[in-house]
Formats: C-alpha cells, structure tokens, sequence
C-alpha cells in the first residue's frame, strides 16, 4: 500500500509481505517537496474560493490491483493539478515558501486520536474500531489477506473472522483489570481507574496526557498479559 517507504532500508516490515499487501518494498521515501516547488505547480491555476463555488464532491474509486500497475513502478507525476485543492492563503506572505513546517500541528492531539483508535480495534469497540466491514472488503478488492475476508452468512450478512489483533473476551478482563488496579503517583496522571468499565470492557472520557500515559508506560505492560507477542512487539514500537 506504500506506507513501507517510510521505514528504515533494513526494517521487517518491508520484506513481510503475507502480513501486508503481497509485496517487497525496496523503494525510499520520497523527497520532500520545497515552498518554492508547490508555487510553481500552482502558478496556472485558477481557484474558486467559497462553498458555492466548489464543484460536486467525486467519488473515490478503489485502487486496482491489476498486475500491470503492479509491475510499472512509475511514480506520480507531482505536477498534476489533482494533487491540490486550492493555494493557500499564506503564501501570500513573502517567507511562507521558504518555512521548512508549513503546519502547526498538535502532537498530543494526534496522539490521542491515534491511540484511542489502536484501543478501540484491539478491544473491537463499535464504531471507534478501524477494523471493521469496509476495511475487511478493502482486502477483498486488494486481494490480500485471503484469512480475513468477510464471509457471507446464508441470511445475507457479514461475519467477520477473528483477527490476531482483536482481543477475546477473556483478554478483554485482563486488560480491563490490570489497569482498573493500575497506581500511579499523584498528579502523574488522572485516575484511570475510574475510566474503565467491565460491564462494556472498554475505556471511557480518557483525556490527551492520559493517552500519553498509556501509550508511554502503561499500554505495553498491560498488552503483554493478554496478547500475541507479534502484535505488542508493533505497538510497542510504534
């Protein structure tokens, strides 16, 4: 899927591929594009700023796996005009092109949004799990990961089969107990304890510096007790 550019040359994950999408990834990250470079590709082109001036939204199309795509390794041309919506205003101002971070982002909200799905998929909570059925027919049209496609019930609806990432309902408890007993020093972090819910096995009104908590220190203790070591190994390192 080409999310493997990004990783080391020698990393696992670019050489595994039954666990991804079927192929090697030998090729490095692309380079990163300059102010300069993006205001040459958007100096012809007009904009329609405003709601009403915007044209109807397209639908996506799914990527094809046709072999021929597969085999032509040509990059995309990043001087296509689809590539951008509109020229921000910005770079009306004369050093805007030079500035190297062009974004302010905001990294705990990131990671809170990141680890709070990784927790919703692992404890399969409806509706914050990104595993679910249009993920699981992605693989279907990739053709890949032929153990976890969908199968089609006699009453005409979806069964998922399990994943190795989905935690059973006995792993649920544990995960669930270990940080319901959790202690932390005073004003470390919040009471975790009291965002923890058995009866639903799952974590409730957990704020950005208690994902950061989780994610630092008590996430990868609490996923050795009760998953795959493959599977904690990836989180841990993420």
């Amino acid at each position: 899927m080409g999310h493997h550019r990004w990783l080391d040359e020698n990393h696992k994950f670019r050489f595994q591929r039954t666990l991804f999408d079927g192929t090697e990834e030998y090729r490095g990250a692309p380079e990163q594009t300059v102010g300069s470079e993006i205001l040459f590709m958007l100096k012809d082109i007009n904009f329609s700023y405003g709601k009403m001036n915007q044209p109807p939204i397209m639908q996506t199309r799914r990527r094809s796996r046709d072999k021929s795509d597969d085999e032509s390794g040509e990059e995309d041309d990043p001087n296509e005009a689809e590539l951008w919506k509109k020229r921000s205003i910005f770079f009306e101002l004369p050093y805007w092109e030079h500035n190297i971070l062009r974004h302010n982002l905001d990294v705990m909200h990131i990671e809170k949004n990141v680890y709070e799905n990784i927790i919703g998929t692992i404890l399969n909570v409806d509706g914050k799990s990104k595993d679910n059925l249009q993920s699981r027919l992605d693989l279907v049209d990739m053709r890949i990961r032929r153990d976890i496609h969908p199968q089609v019930l006699s009453n005409g609806k979806y069964q998922l089969p399990p994943s190795i990432f989905s935690m059973s309902k006995k792993e649920k408890e544990v995960f669930c107990m270990l940080l319901k007993d959790i202690k932390v020093p005073d004003a470390y972090a919040s009471n975790i304890s009291r965002c923890v819910s058995f009866k639903d096995r799952r974590l409730y009104s957990l704020k950005s510096h208690d994902y950061h908590i989780l994610m630092q220190d008590l996430l990868p203790i609490a996923l050795r007790c009760c998953m795959l070591k493959n599977v904690t190994s990836c989180i841990i390192e993420l």
